[in-house]
């Protein structure tokens, strides 16, 4: 919950958090009725302030308020407040260059309906449904999908942006996808697919109308936003493991793509 998050306040790191909740004050109301001081006078009177401000911003729902204040690594700390406005997005390209190649597929997840965009059929409908939403979700998007998306549509997504990727590496978590969904002990329901075969089912689907390929890449690029909502559950249970009475998130029913 992020009534548990003081990181957001400028002046109290990760550190200076835990040590608090390790005094016994674990939520901003904790604070604000405790007497006893564990900064200097100035300190408390403006955390008290900032305080009262954020419980403002909280029953507004102000995203804008949280994603200014939390470090990127720590953004994933709103996903239980805002679930609801946020949706995974992954893409498919010809290739890893921006300049010279294209997307091929985009896959969104919202928490409980997969959507599929294809180059050629229904890809501009991408953008009126992108727009229903406030938060992404991606890994890696900030170098790869958000510049693709950019080049191809020609628009910002002006979407809060929380990239997995670096709040993995904040973690201690290196690599792609896929070796940090093994790390994360993350099983797949589509197995056996990588960006190197997703590329040549692409070619297999234009070249030879081949439209078993086409359904692969598809159920690969839905398996990729399945395992952003992993990931971002993953993340957040470790970020808030130190809260003493800060529950794990559990991951609800996912849609099969089996």
């Amino acid at each position: 919950m992020l009534t548990y998050t003081f990181c957001h306040i400028k002046g109290i790191s990760c550190t200076a958090e835990k040590r608090l909740w390790d005094g016994g004050i674990i939520s901003w109301d904790d604070y604000l009725k405790n007497n006893k001081r564990f900064f200097s006078y100035k300190k408390d009177q403006f955390i008290r302030k900032q305080l009262e401000i954020s419980k403002i911003a909280l029953e507004a729902d102000s995203i804008d308020f949280f994603f200014s204040r939390l470090s990127n690594e720590q953004q994933v700390r709103v996903y239980p407040h805002f679930k609801n406005k946020m949706v995974f997005l992954d893409i498919e390209t010809t290739g890893l260059s921006i300049k010279d190649d294209s997307i091929t597929t985009i896959a969104i997840y919202n928490g409980h309906t997969i959507k599929n965009y294809i180059n050629g059929q229904n890809i501009w409908n991408f953008i009126g449904d992108i727009t229903k939403y406030s938060i992404l979700v991606t890994y890696n998007g900030t170098k790869f999908d958000i510049p693709f998306l950019k080049k191809f549509f020609g628009i910002n997504l002006n979407l809060f942006h929380i990239d997995l990727c670096h709040v993995l590496h904040n973690l201690g978590y290196w690599g792609g996808l896929k070796e940090c969904e093994r790390k994360l002990g993350i099983q797949r329901q589509i197995e056996g697919i990588d960006g190197v075969q997703a590329v040549q089912l692409w070619s297999y689907y234009k070249n030879i109308n081949d439209n078993s390929a086409l359904k692969q890449l598809i159920l690969y690029n839905s398996q990729d936003v399945l395992s952003l909502e992993h990931i971002i559950i993953k993340a957040y249970n470790k970020i808030m493991k130190d809260c003493p009475v800060s529950n794990n998130i559990s991951l609800t029913k996912q849609p099969s793509l089996l």
